[in-house]
């Protein structure tokens, strides 16, 4: 079997909810935060959205704190905001740190309401189809109660369809104590050759009580695509040249070289992989890919990219058996 059934155009169920999304879907932090390199600019943000939106994804994943509001903004401008699929996540009041404090602290009732009113705000619509929480600790969960309350009057208001959870970059198997609760629709989470371990602890949960997933960060921000060609040359504020570059740069090359070779593809074929590996996963029903470019958009929505075996797909979890962790 190959995946060459892909189809950007295709409408996908997101768990148990009535969205119908494309497998594909729009990462928009790339293009709304200077972290990657570049001043975002809002003439080109909007070309690259309208050519995504064109060439048939339905799926628009934004923040609140992406660029301090403007990842809404700009989505708040396209002419078919209102024909679209938008996820876009309410922030902690102030960053979680070690210890964490109490979760009214960081999600307090009137916090939330508001938050979400700007949102709406931002975005020009009255209602959001997702809303994620953005950060989860372990150490709310007691006290959630009156958070999960908010969350579901916010949906019977009809400000929000779906109540989703952005899981953190780290292994995070205690969020399926917040599933068997039956309030979360949707998880968020991330998934690459890099960080598999949703597939072991995760997703079987989810799948079983019927939340939808969205694979996020399929290239791990770029690592398992281009940015191997020119992290070098990448801007000083880009995030990834700090992380994958200078004394990481040999293990880095290495690891990607392993991948290619335990899966039997190229480098260049390596990123359409790596999406595919996501797609693949039980209940997954999107990969969000951060797209900057409309070279980029051309890249992630032609089916013929995505035809790898059900033997290829297997022998990418090899990979996270001898690297648990990147970095």
């Amino acid at each position: 079997m190959s995946l060459n059934s892909f189809d950007v155009t295709r409408r996908t169920p997101l768990g148990q909810t009535e969205i119908r999304i494309s497998p594909i879907a729009f990462g928009c932090w790339g293009i709304s935060s200077k972290n990657w390199g570049e001043e975002p600019n809002k003439k080109d943000a909007i070309k690259v959205l309208d050519a995504a939106w064109a060439d048939g994804i339905n799926l628009f994943d934004t923040a609140a704190v992406y660029g301090g509001g403007f990842g809404e903004f700009i989505l708040g401008e396209v002419s078919w905001k209102n024909d679209a699929v938008i996820s876009t996540k309410v922030s902690a009041k102030q960053k979680p740190l070690q210890p964490i404090a109490a979760l009214n602290q960081y999600y307090g009732s009137q916090y939330v309401i508001n938050e979400v009113d700007k949102s709406l705000r931002r975005l020009e619509r009255d209602y959001i189809d997702i809303l994620h929480l953005h950060n989860w600790f372990d150490e709310w969960m007691p006290d959630a109660d009156y958070l999960f309350e908010i969350l579901d009057q916010l949906k019977q208001q009809g400000k929000v369809r779906a109540v989703g959870l952005s899981v953190p970059d780290w292994s995070n198997a205690n969020v399926c104590d917040i599933l068997g609760k039956r309030i979360i629709d949707v998880l968020q989470l991330p998934l690459n050759l890099f960080q598999q371990w949703a597939t072991k602890q995760v997703i079987p949960v989810a799948n079983q009580l019927g939340v939808g997933i969205l694979a996020r960060s399929p290239l791990s921000q770029g690592a398992l695509g281009s940015l191997a060609y020119n992290i070098e040359s990448r801007p000083e504020n880009d995030f990834r040249k700090r992380r994958y570059g200078g004394s990481n740069l040999t293990t880095y090359m290495s690891r990607l070289q392993h991948i290619c070779e335990l899966v039997g593809i190229t480098q260049i074929e390596l990123p359409y992989y790596s999406i595919a590996y996501c797609l693949s996963q039980p209940g997954v029903s999107a990969a969000i890919i951060g797209m900057r470019t409309l070279a980029h958009i051309k890249e992630n929505t032609k089916p013929s990219n995505y035809q790898f075996t059900t033997v290829q797909i297997k022998n990418g979890q090899e990979f996270d058996q001898g690297y648990p962790r990147f970095f």
